[in-house]
């Protein structure tokens, strides 16, 4: 089963009608079987009310016991 694991703040700034979100997280493969991690899905909502959202893919392969 992997961690994941947020290192330090996220990060969002807003321009006009763009918006941009900054994170560092570390995931840890803790199977003896490679993993793929395709794709990381984020909400950013506050008192109910969602503000953004979506999914982007990533398409990374995971070693065994490996970090990234």
């Amino acid at each position: 089963m992997p961690t994941v694991e947020q290192l330090g703040d996220i990060y969002i700034k807003v321009e006009n009608d763009t918006c941009y979100v900054h994170s560092k997280m570390s995931v840890k493969n803790n199977s003896p079987l490679e993993i793929g991690i395709d794709t990381i899905k984020y909400k950013v909502s506050m008192f109910g009310k969602t503000y953004l959202q979506n999914n982007t893919s990533l398409g990374i392969m995971l070693k065994n016991n490996a970090s990234d």
